[in-house]
């Protein structure tokens, strides 16, 4: 009997992963479990501008998935390889 409610404890902890992950919206704390950042470290982030937020009711703050992405995405470390290209490209040019 236990087996079958942890079960179906984890089949609803999964279906609710999957739900919020359709939003488009999200709340601080959704948005804190998208970023992988403590809930007061995006409250800061958005603060200093660093992401884009709502706050429609001027107390809460909403952000869109797509713009936490944006911002994950925004730090990109370019790897060995693009760098060597790049130098390539560039000592190429500078030949001609």
């Amino acid at each position: 009997m236990n087996e079958i409610k942890e079960m179906l404890a984890e089949i609803v902890g999964l279906l609710s992963e999957q739900n919020e992950s359709a939003k488009e919206i999200l709340n601080v704390d959704e948005a804190a479990r998208v970023l992988n950042l403590s809930k007061s470290h995006v409250y800061k982030l958005a603060q200093r501008r660093e992401l884009a937020y709502f706050c429609p009711a001027g107390k809460k703050y909403y952000f869109k998935r797509s713009d936490l992405i944006d911002y994950l995405t925004r730090y990109r470390t370019a790897s060995a390889d693009e760098i060597q290209t790049q130098a390539n490209a560039i000592i190429y040019r500078k030949r001609r």
